[in-house]
């Protein structure tokens, strides 16, 4: 038998599924828009300044650093409660962790010649699923 408490729970539940979506589809966007700035800087450091893939990946990081915080801090988890200074330490270290990862596979997968945009790409990919897990989890988490 189902009762009207039973129905106002399934409610509840759909509606934290849909809460939950929709803050991974923000994050999604945060993230490629940071993705987007970080292969823009690399392909202007390369084909603008020819300066070496691996060199121009860090100045995209920082660069792509700021965007990343700004968004998730104040749109994908608006309702954190980390101060501005916990939280921005926090996602440095896991984006630090996210760069060694991307660092250490980009670097890698380089050297079997595949375009290293394409590889940078798959890279950016992987480690913003790692970061939004660790994001929501530890270091936007809502108290």
């Amino acid at each position: 038998m189902v009762t009207c408490g039973d129905g106002a729970r399934v409610l509840m539940d759909k509606n934290l599924g849909m809460q939950h979506f929709i803050r991974f589809v923000i994050f999604g966007m945060v993230g490629i828009s940071a993705m987007t700035i970080h292969l823009g800087v690399v392909w202007f450091m390369v084909n603008g300044l020819s300066m070496l893939p691996e060199r121009a990946n860090l100045l995209g990081f920082l660069v792509a650093f700021g965007v990343s915080f700004s968004g998730h801090y104040y749109i994908t988890f608006r309702n954190s409660s980390e101060t501005v200074v916990f939280a921005v330490l926090k996602f440095f270290a896991v984006a630090v962790v996210g760069f060694l990862i991307n660092s250490l596979l980009y670097n890698w997968l380089l050297t079997f010649r595949v375009h290293y945009l394409l590889t940078l790409g798959g890279v950016l990919i992987f480690v913003a699923l790692i970061t939004f897990l660790l994001s929501k989890w530890w270091v936007f988490r809502a108290h």
